[in-house]
């Protein structure tokens, strides 16, 4: 048995991943280099710790706008069931004989409690991705008419990628069912998408295995490396960002302080900003509901909170405010 495919896959992975954590550390120092004077955001761990499990995990915050709740929990949950097969697929790519029925046994209860977790992990992500497009493209809400073109364009490469990762993901299990190698009950969405290549196929389901398995693993490695270039990189900083959260009471201004020598008062560039302000703009989605139930915008004045956020973001982005980029 060749392990040549088995070695140049855990060098995909390698290189993919190390490509995404420098990314993410790039965009780290830039809100380092640019943080101005800041409070402690140190204090009261444990109710920090809290936060980001309620915050992040339960969301709650998310349900003001029922349907928009309903849709993100199933993408947001179905998600994280589904890192679980993720894993279990790249570690099966480099060590071709690992999967979790080696470790749970094959075919017992435990093992299709697992591929069934999956399959229903992947169907409502799938479902729910759907529902998102359609909205998007049908019957969008009014706070996305303030969107500007690359950030719909942005949310529509961000929802094609799930959309064919948990595609590929259903094709793939169900592929296998197939084939006869995990159990068709433990997987009935999968072997219904499966089932549509039969005739295809033929008898052939260990050369469609491979194939799949190299088509959702590209799909993968590609939806990482955009990731951090994306707005949806949000997933990744709103863990800091709930961690780092103002914990003093709301409506607190912070006082200015004018300097006679000073160059410029107020804000101009990014520097300008705390770095928890420019973490805020990172983690921005641009979903508008800020702007849906600001006072000013609503009244007609041109004021845009999510604009303001995404201006910030561009402007870091844009300016030389990295060591990287001033040398």
């Amino acid at each position: 048995m060749s392990y040549i495919p088995n070695i140049i896959y855990a060098l995909l992975v390698i290189a993919t991943f190390a490509f995404f954590g420098k990314n993410l550390l790039k965009i780290w120092k830039r809100f380092e280099y640019g943080k101005g004077k800041e409070e402690n955001r140190l204090t009261n761990i444990p109710k920090r710790v809290y936060d980001i499990l309620i915050g992040g995990l339960i969301q709650p915050k998310m349900f003001r706008d029922p349907i928009a709740g309903i849709m993100h929990a199933f993408i947001f949950w179905g998600f994280i069931i589904v890192s679980l097969g993720t894993l279990e697929l790249i570690l099966s790519g480099i060590f071709p004989a690992f999967d979790y029925g080696a470790i749970v046994g094959h075919g017992s209860t435990a093992h299709k409690a697992i591929l069934l977790s999956q399959d229903f992990g992947n169907f409502i992500v799938f479902a729910a991705i759907v529902y998102a497009i359609v909205r998007r493209l049908a019957f969008p809400p009014k706070r996305f008419q303030g969107l500007e073109k690359s950030s719909r364009v942005d949310a529509m490469y961000v929802l094609t990628f799930i959309l064919a990762l948990v595609g590929t993901s259903l094709i793939l299990v169900g592929g296998r069912a197939q084939a006869g190698l995990i159990p068709a009950d433990a997987v009935p969405v999968g072997n219904a998408f499966a089932s549509i290549f039969a005739g295809i196929v033929g008898d052939n389901w260990n050369v469609f295995d491979t194939g799949m398995f190299w088509i959702h693993s590209f799909i993968l490695f590609g939806f990482v490396t955009f990731l951090p270039y994306s707005k949806h990189q949000h997933l990744i900083w709103v863990w800091p960002n709930i961690f780092f959260h103002n914990d003093k009471k709301r409506g607190r201004l912070r006082p200015m302080i004018f300097d006679e020598n000073a160059e410029s008062f107020g804000v101009s560039k990014p520097a300008d900003f705390t770095w928890k302000q420019l973490l805020d703009s990172y983690t921005c989605v641009e979903c508008g509901r800020c702007t849906e139930v600001c006072p000013a915008n609503q009244t007609g004045k041109p004021l845009d909170p999510r604009k303001i956020m995404h201006d910030i973001k561009y402007s870091l982005i844009n300016h030389a405010t990295t060591p990287e980029a001033e040398h």
